[in-house]
């Protein structure tokens, strides 16, 4: 009896023990998935600052080295009227490009109608500008949902959805993309769908191991930093999804 009780109790000790070390293990798991998460989204967005600041140096700095050298010019030439009044008029258009550039870098950090209109109107925008293209037929779906949601929630869902976008048109071959958006409640629902190439959930979790699928974990970083969750459905040759649900708060 003593044995058998012995034994029971020796049981319940390792079983125990198995069971805690399980969770270790689940958490490790779970730690190091948001680790490299986290570590994906840093390097997408060092990659958009560096581009960004690329261009700025490259197109900005060029055209304000131009304007500095008209304006010594003019300065040299002050006894000149005509030489002045001409570095006056190339500045001014030089001055005009500037702008242009300033206000397309702007764009890139946050556009302008997102943040002034909200999502909606930012995803309509995108949509324009991808149907100006010619190469690919967009369609939105949700001109009816006017309210808008806090900031920090509207920024990272276009994000997502121009990161979801882009990765159709580099990678699906497909002809058409549909974007549906549904408020029910307390809960948006966003449904991106498209007639090409699907991906499977196996091919997810390889592509998220690599290099080359950082653009997948900066959506998935940026979904759960909303409280939100993103389904990937492939229902047949040409008939893909992606399904996001989002809490929000008008």
């Amino acid at each position: 009896m003593l044995i058998l009780a012995i034994s029971i109790i020796l049981f319940i000790v390792l079983y125990n023990k198995r069971v805690l070390l399980q969770k270790h293990q689940i958490q490790a798991a779970k730690f190091n998935h948001q680790k490299e998460l986290i570590e994906a989204t840093i390097q997408v967005e060092e990659n958009e600052r560096e581009k960004i600041s690329k261009n700025i140096h490259d197109d900005l700095g060029a055209l304000l080295n131009v304007i500095r050298l008209n304006n010594m010019k003019a300065i040299k030439n002050a006894n000149k009227p005509e030489v002045v009044v001409q570095s006056l008029e190339d500045n001014k258009s030089l001055l005009n490009s500037t702008s242009e550039i300033v206000r397309s870098v702007a764009k890139q950090l946050a556009p302008p109608t997102l943040l002034k209109l909200g999502y909606v109107e930012g995803i309509k925008e995108l949509c324009k500008q991808v149907n100006n293209t010619g190469a690919i037929k967009v369609e939105f779906k949700g001109d009816k949902i006017a309210a808008r949601f806090q900031q920090r929630v509207e920024v990272q869902l276009y994000r997502v959805t121009q990161e979801v976008v882009n990765n159709i048109l580099k990678h699906a071959n497909a002809s058409s993309i549909t974007i549906e958006l549904k408020l029910l409640e307390n809960m948006l629902t966003l449904t991106v769908s498209h007639d090409g190439l699907g991906i499977s959930a196996d091919t997810i979790k390889k592509l998220m191991r690599t290099s080359k699928g950082l653009g997948l974990k900066s959506i998935q970083t940026r979904i759960q930093t909303i409280k939100g969750s993103i389904q990937y459905f492939s229902i047949g040759t040409n008939d893909s999804k992606i399904i996001i649900h989002i809490p929000v708060i008008k």
